[in-house]
């Protein structure tokens, strides 16, 4: 069902599709979509819970202030559907796991609650984001989560919780700031075995297009940690290939996933499997071709603190021949040991390395 049939069912089908707002006295507000208060009831976190039309309000707290893993941050993104879960629920990782992600937005199963290789991603990032801040200069500003368009209540279903804001300074060409994101690679248990990246795994790049679209941010460093060396790819902002992904994502959510909690809300024990996903959608297809067959730019290079060695721009069709996002990187050699860092800019049309500056 398209997004505007299934708000228009929303809105002209109050018995089957009840929503409700709620505010907390002196409080923000903040989206938990699809639940049901009492009229009037005292809030667990101080003052009284108000209902109007509209959408659950979950606490006074600013969504941007929250703690990530907090509880507040978990539920947070309990409601929404986050960048970190882009590519599962377009299908990109197989039916399975597109049913499984339906099912904790529904509330049939518990959230995610790691495994070893988040596990081990979570003890590294403070390190990395360190090393990172070495490498390039650049200042990174916490922020624990972004609602979509908060206040408007057909987006802000969409949040995302970034490693990192870079501000303005750092951006160079782009008006805006930019956006980090950390990866840590386990290696399947291995992690002293794992060498940094030479690519943006397609997979990823929902999530990096996601969190600049969500952050309203013109560029994503995403940053690959590893014991033995680390990698910085600079991602660009795309508006075409978040138009196609944003109208999978809608269709997830507004055809699969909110049909199936208004109806648990309204009996408890009620057979909610037929919004289920039955397969994976059309469209992905064309998200991941347009993710692994990136074409560069242009690129910046720097070394220590932001000395700029030169810039060049290529052209031509990408080498899929598909619609494609813009994407640089820079590759970083960083010998942790000896505390010595060095950097090699690398501009690459997908698997193939077009131009190599060592520095």
């Amino acid at each position: 069902m398209h997004l505007i049939s299934m708000l228009y069912l929303c809105k002209s089908s109050p018995t089957l599709f009840p929503v409700v707002r709620c505010s907390i006295s002196s409080g923000r507000f903040c989206t938990l979509g699809l639940s049901t208060p009492p009229l009037n009831a005292d809030c667990p976190t101080g003052g009284i819970i108000h209902v109007q039309e509209g959408i659950l309000a979950l606490s006074p707290i600013s969504a941007q202030d929250v703690k990530q893993r907090s509880d507040e941050w978990h539920e947070l993104r309990h409601h929404r559907l986050t960048a970190s879960s882009f590519s599962t629920a377009l299908g990109f990782w197989g039916i399975n796991r597109r049913v499984e992600l339906w099912e904790e937005k529904v509330g049939l199963r518990e959230p995610f609650a790691g495994n070893p290789a988040t596990e081990w991603g979570s003890t590294q990032e403070a390190f990395a984001m360190e090393t990172y801040q070495k490498l390039t200069g650049n200042v990174v500003q916490s922020l624990g989560f972004k609602i979509y368009n908060e206040g408007d209540d057909v987006q802000e279903w969409l949040g995302a919780s970034p490693d990192g804001l870079i501000d303005e300074g750092a951006s160079g060409i782009y008006e805006k700031g930019g956006v980090l994101e950390v990866k840590c690679p386990h290696n399947k248990g291995r992690p002293e075995l794992c060498v940094p990246w030479t690519a943006v795994p397609y997979y990823y790049m929902p999530q990096a297009q996601g969190l600049m679209e969500i952050l309203d941010r013109d560029w994503l460093d995403l940053y690959v940690w590893t014991l033995n060396g680390s990698t910085v790819f600079r991602v660009v902002r795309d508006a075409d290939y978040w138009a196609l992904l944003y109208g999978v994502l809608s269709d997830f959510w507004w055809a699969n996933v909110v049909p199936a909690k208004q109806s648990l809300l309204l009996q408890k024990n009620v057979n909610v499997t037929i919004f289920r996903p039955v397969g994976v959608h059309r469209k992905p297809v064309n998200v991941i071709n347009s993710s692994k067959c990136g074409k560069s730019v242009e690129h910046r290079c720097e070394k220590e603190r932001k000395q700029e060695i030169g810039r060049r721009t290529l052209s031509g069709p990408d080498i899929c021949g598909h619609h494609v996002h813009q994407f640089v990187h820079y590759v970083v050699a960083c010998n942790c040991t000896k505390g010595l860092f060095a950097m090699r800019a690398v501009t690459k049309p997908s698997a193939q390395i077009e131009s190599l500056v060592s520095l």
